[in-house]
């Protein structure tokens, strides 16, 4: 019998399935660390192709498009028994959040201009 005919497989690995090059962010990412109080009804997932949103008998499921640039900052995680998937890391979480809000890719916080705020390097967790 087949893996997931015994096993309900977990909504963040159906979404990760869902669109390929997609990761789990967002609200969904942190709630998936504990980092915010509540759980989440909608697995969101960025990703550098076409954003959709979809309801399904697994659940409902959000992808929000981010430039390929700023596509890192994931890993594999075991989401329940034999089931792993690729989710942001907690800080790249709380990134794409701020990006994807209206104004967010536009944001001047940074006093010295010659200084970023923000580094992006390529190994960055």
């Amino acid at each position: 019998m087949p893996f997931f005919a015994r096993n309900r497989p977990h909504p963040i690995l159906v979404a990760n399935r869902m669109v390929r090059g997609s990761y789990i962010s967002l609200q969904s990412a942190l709630a998936h660390y504990g980092l915010i109080p509540e759980g989440t009804p909608v697995v969101t997932s960025v990703t550098t192709t076409r954003p959709g949103a979809w309801k399904t008998p697994l659940g409902d499921f959000d992808f929000r498009r981010i430039k390929v640039e700023l596509f890192f900052g994931y890993q594999l995680v075991d989401v329940a028994p034999g089931q792993g998937a690729f989710i942001a890391t907690p800080k790249k979480a709380l990134l794409d959040l701020i990006y994807l809000q209206p104004g967010g890719d536009d944001i001047d916080t940074n006093p010295h201009p010659r200084r970023p705020v923000i580094r992006m390097p390529g190994g960055w967790r």
